[in-house]
């Protein structure tokens, strides 16, 4: 049997009951997953409260067995897959990240958060990544590392655009001594020119 020997940190906590402070303890528990060749098991977090004589598995159970389950399938846990992406250029953000590696939208948000493992392809190609002949010649000349380049223009396109001020604030810069009634008087006399220029009045007929 396979054992995980990490033992994961806990939050301290107050019984929900008595509120006094829950001491923590582990379990070596044998992790319960469909298709594991091998048995494996890991230190569950129990917490435990002396006055209730009571005991519960710790919230942060949910991570420890997703790593046991990494563990079992001989993949990446979520916590090897962030190093990696944070130790690459391009992988300060998920999407980006996936996108590039060609994954599809929000999977190693997936992978990262527990509610997911890496399938042997993406475990083969993140563990790829980390060695720059891999990363330069295969995935920086892929489909997805072009995509991701014209985005990076497009945003960089964005945070250069100028926001101009409102055509009210402008106008009273260029014209601080009119006020917005002086320019609508402006405005009729001026119609008034173009009109009497330009059509000829009108010779009415009284019989």
């Amino acid at each position: 049997m396979k054992i995980l020997e990490r033992k994961i940190s806990v939050k301290s906590k107050q019984c929900y009951d008595c509120k006094s402070t829950l001491k923590v303890t582990y379990e070596l528990t044998e992790l319960e997953q469909y298709g594991i060749k091998n048995n494996v098991s890991y230190y569950a977090p129990l917490l435990n409260c002396t006055k209730c004589n009571t005991a519960y598995l710790a919230p942060e159970n949910d991570e420890i067995q997703h790593e046991a389950t990494c563990y079992a399938f001989g993949v990446l846990n979520a916590r090897e897959i962030k190093d990696i992406r944070l130790s690459i250029p391009w992988g300060s953000n998920n999407r980006d990240f996936s996108l590039i590696l060609e994954f599809g939208s929000a999977t190693v948000s997936r992978y990262e958060s527990f509610k997911s493992i890496p399938s042997k392809t993406h475990n083969n190609i993140l563990l790829g990544i980390k060695g720059d002949e891999f990363r330069k010649n295969v995935i920086e000349k892929g489909d997805g590392y072009k995509e991701y380049l014209k985005r990076q223009k497009k945003r960089q396109y964005s945070s250069n655009i100028v926001n101009f001020p409102k055509t009210q604030s402008f106008r009273k810069k260029l014209f601080p001594e009119l006020s917005k009634n002086n320019l609508i008087e402006i405005n009729l006399s001026n119609a008034e020119a173009f009109k009497s220029s330009t059509f000829e009045s009108e010779k009415v007929m009284v019989q």
